[in-house]
């Protein structure tokens, strides 16, 4: 079995409970074909860079699965016809390439969470950086 990366792209009218059933449909269909689903994560509302069918926004969803290439040409063709489905696109994963980086994630008050190991440079950092350049 080869791994694929799938990303799709619900259109944003979508509330999460349908969101939920309409990856589960697309789940279903992995398993159904003796695939497994690997990881799922809905990365939520995001405006599109273009126009879609007149919509400017839509609800992001990432899936990496493990299938054989029929499943994935039976999963196109439900795709294709899904009207809930603005976009997708299937890739085979190589082996050697790494998994997609996770999204950093939110405070409660909407600020972005440091990232560990990273540290901000405070003023007195940056000046004497630069004096020691000079």
């Amino acid at each position: 079995m080869r791994k694929y990366e799938l990303i799709l792209v619900f259109t944003s009218e979508l509330d999460d409970a349908s969101v939920q059933t309409e990856v589960s449909k697309v789940s279903d269909t992995i398993k159904a074909h003796h695939g497994t689903v690997v990881r799922e994560e809905v990365w939520g509302r995001k405006q599109l860079a273009y126009r879609i069918h007149g919509r400017e926004f839509g609800i992001y969803v990432y899936l990496v699965l493990e299938a054989d290439h029929g499943v994935v040409a039976e999963l196109e063709r439900q795709l294709r016809i899904n009207e809930s489905v603005l976009r997708f696109l299937c890739v085979k994963k190589d082996k050697f390439a790494p998994d997609a980086v996770a999204r950093p994630k939110m405070a409660d008050d909407g600020a972005e969470l440091e990232e560990p190991g990273i540290a901000e440079f405070s003023e007195d950092d940056e000046s004497s950086q630069n004096a020691r350049a000079s």
